[in-house]
């Protein structure tokens, strides 16, 4: 049977998650990361978040706001890289199309981890890769349909007898 369906949504959800790691590891891996996110404005509202809530910089034992940023630069940084990993994931996947149980529980993986783990931004490109975990698992591959295969019991003919 032609996968063409499932190659191509898959590839359609494959460059969208490209484009968004891409610009998350541009981010996350340049050496002006931390200068960047002072500029966006990311350190005061965590400054002003650790004012507002002082139980909750006394459950995390971390007082200073430096060292707090630096976590969450950290944090960036692993969760790009688990990105990076689903993307992969996501390519391996699109190229076993051949075996199609293999691929469609890797499809289903990927969209369970793209949907989860981008909070709800990238769902849409999750519901891409469980529509097509849907269709590897769901669509077999067609029989032989050979019509000079004398055993094939569709090829025989009832009644004749050969002399």
């Amino acid at each position: 049977m032609n996968r063409t369906w499932e190659k191509v949504l898959a590839w359609i959800a494959n460059v969208i998650l490209i484009f968004a790691t891409g610009a998350l590891s541009l981010v996350a891996f340049r050496s002006s990361t931390k200068e960047f996110l002072v500029r966006m404005g990311v350190k005061e509202e965590l400054e002003l978040i650790m004012k507002e809530n002082p139980k909750l910089v006394e459950s995390a034992a971390i007082t200073d706001s430096d060292v707090f940023f630096d976590l969450v630069v950290g944090g960036i940084r692993v969760y790009s890289t688990i990105a990076i990993l689903v993307l992969v994931l996501a390519i391996i996947a699109s190229f076993l199309m051949k075996r199609r149980i293999l691929s469609g529980i890797l499809f289903l993986l990927v969209a369970l981890l793209v949907t989860l783990g981008s909070f709800t931004i990238l769902y849409y490109v999750g519901f891409i890769y469980l529509v097509v975990a849907i269709m590897l698992l769901v669509r077999k591959e067609p029989k032989n349909q050979d019509p000079f295969d004398p055993n094939n019991p569709e090829n025989k003919l009832d009644g004749i007898k050969y002399v």
